[in-house]
């Protein structure tokens, strides 16, 4: 969660899903790219009182300029304003305090669109409630793209971690994943930076696709391991050009298929041995159902080539098992209730550490709020590990 919008996926055994159904502006794109949701919700989203007396937030954003109302060049009631007036960021501004935020100006901002949800109401609206509300409403959003990426696809929370990264994604790690019952959250460390970091060892990605349809017999499927190594031949080659040495390269095959008549295509891993059986596997993982009697066939043969970026090292710490000491304790809303809280910083935690809760964690780059009812430590690769 970043200051416009908000991108979500799926990350289950199989690693990140890939899709050739994306849409973008309206218009559908047919290659293959990561399986990623984008809803409207970010720190910087508006917040307004619509036509018919409801309150909206987004998808309009204050962007970086003139940007949320603390960041004094504006009045708009964003997102970050909602968080600002609640107490949220611990009175220490961003960007590890160097980024003052002008409170009074997020003050005035949510109440005038108090006083709009008054009116629209005809109840009096305080400026803590509006704040609420926006959070809230900001909340359902992303509520409900994690729920299109998860649920709506056969898959059960319960299973899951929420790894939050952004510098928003920690102000609603917490209600997300309690909204859609997740039991754990993952903060990794400088998560405003994770998607810098991601680009710095993402491996080099070539994708091949030929179009064969073959029917699933043993003569068809004599030719697709030709198929594949014509593809891998030329993935070699131009890999091989941008550097890449055969031992740093790797080659992933799948198949594209479908049951005869659909006009959709599903990719199957398997390549080889019953590649039928595979098929109606993913079919029912995908779609609650399989349709065993109908002919199956192979639309395309794809192959995704990989040139191997030299990975960060992994810096594992000895745990210290003893309570955290907060920096400051400032007074924050909470689920609707105002208390005092611990303030973190996170370059002071070492692994091991348990943190009191209710609390806030803070760092150069993002902010992570941590309920009363949850529990909160630092793994020994200095991830913030909270369990509801």
């Amino acid at each position: 969660m970043g200051g416009t919008s908000t991108d979500v996926a799926l990350c289950d055994r199989g690693g990140i899903r890939t899709t050739n159904e994306a849409v973008v502006a309206g218009l559908p794109v047919a290659v293959s790219v990561m399986d990623i949701h984008t809803v409207g919700a970010g720190g910087g989203s508006i917040a307004r009182v619509d036509e018919g007396g409801s309150l909206r937030v987004g998808p309009e954003s204050a962007g970086a300029d003139p940007g949320p109302a603390c960041y004094g060049r504006s009045l708009l009631p964003t997102v970050t304003d909602a968080h600002v007036v609640l107490g949220h960021f611990g009175g220490g501004g961003l960007l590890g305090g160097a980024f003052p935020l002008a409170e009074d100006r997020s003050l005035k901002a949510l109440t005038k669109l108090a006083a709009e949800m008054s009116k629209a109401s005809g109840k009096r609206c305080t400026f803590t409630a509006a704040a609420e509300g926006v959070l809230s409403v900001a909340n359902a959003n992303m509520e409900r793209a994690l729920r299109h990426i998860s649920v709506e696809r056969g898959h059960d929370t319960r299973q899951f971690a929420l790894l939050p990264f952004g510098g928003a994604g920690g102000l609603h790690a917490v209600d997300l994943a309690r909204a859609l019952r997740i039991p754990q959250i993952i903060a990794p460390t400088a998560p405003g930076a994770l998607s810098a970091v991601g680009v710095l060892v993402a491996d080099v990605v070539k994708d091949q696709s030929r179009t064969v349809m073959l029917n699933c017999d043993p003569q068809s499927l004599r030719a697709l391991p030709q198929i594949f190594k014509d593809m891998e031949r030329e993935a070699r080659s131009v890999l091989l050009a941008e550097g890449f040495a055969q031992k740093k390269q790797r080659h992933e095959r799948s198949l594209a298929m479908r049951y005869r008549g659909q006009s959709f295509e599903l990719e199957v891993k398997e390549t080889s041995g019953d590649i039928v059986m595979a098929f109606h596997a993913v079919h029912r993982e995908r779609y609650g159902y399989a349709q065993e009697e109908n002919q199956v066939e192979i639309v395309s043969a794809r192959l995704r080539s990989f040139g191997l970026v030299e990975q960060l090292e992994e810096k594992r710490s000895g745990l210290r098992r003893q309570a955290a000491k907060p920096s400051a304790q400032v007074m924050a809303y909470f689920s609707g209730k105002r208390a005092q809280v611990g303030v973190y910083r996170r370059d002071q935690l070492s692994a091991g550490m348990k943190l009191r809760t209710p609390c806030i964690v803070t760092e150069y780059s993002a902010t992570t709020l941590v309920p009363g009812d949850a529990e909160a430590s630092l793994d020994p690769f200095g991830n913030l590990i909270i369990r509801l």
